[in-house]
């Protein structure tokens, strides 16, 4: 395996970080616009549909399973659940191995919510993503993972 070529680090600017910040502000915007639009048409938001598709992906998670998968706040998950269970999306059922344990299910309706071709962003970001290499796709996700991590730790002052 060949030596890491040394790349230069940035200065970390604030003009940088002003930038950055104002980029994924506008893909947060962006993706709760498409997000009300998704529920408009497919009658299910951004968040649910991507419950959803983590249900179906590995059906018998926990709610706290689809927390870790979807990287949302337990409590996030559970109004999610709560709305997805009442509209018969999602089954939820006693584990075979824990009887302490509730695991998740999609049910027919659920299995065409997540199905359903067209809806939300994921088209359209896979559409952008495929406008970069392999190697510039991984220093974005190293980047955008490093934000990340740093805002996780933004109520520690230590960190």
């Amino acid at each position: 395996m060949a030596p890491a070529a040394k790349t230069k680090k940035s200065s970390g600017s604030l003009a940088e970080a002003a930038e950055l910040l104002r980029l994924m502000r506008a893909i947060e915007h962006r993706l709760q616009s498409s997000s009300k639009l998704t529920a408009r048409d497919g009658g299910v938001t951004g968040p649910q549909r991507m419950v959803l598709r983590a249900i179906a992906k590995e059906p018998g998670l926990s709610a706290s399973d689809v927390a870790g998968v979807v990287q949302l706040h337990a409590s996030t998950v559970t109004g999610i659940l709560q709305r997805l269970l009442e509209r018969g999306l999602v089954s939820r059922a006693k584990s075979d191995t824990d009887a302490r344990k509730a695991v998740l299910e999609l049910t027919e309706a659920g299995l065409k919510a997540c199905e359903s071709k067209g809806l939300g962003p994921e088209p359209i970001v896979k559409r952008a993503l495929a406008r970069f290499a392999p190697e510039e796709l991984a220093a974005a996700m190293s980047v955008l993972g490093a934000v990340a991590d740093e805002l996780a730790g933004e109520s520690d002052p230590k960190a």
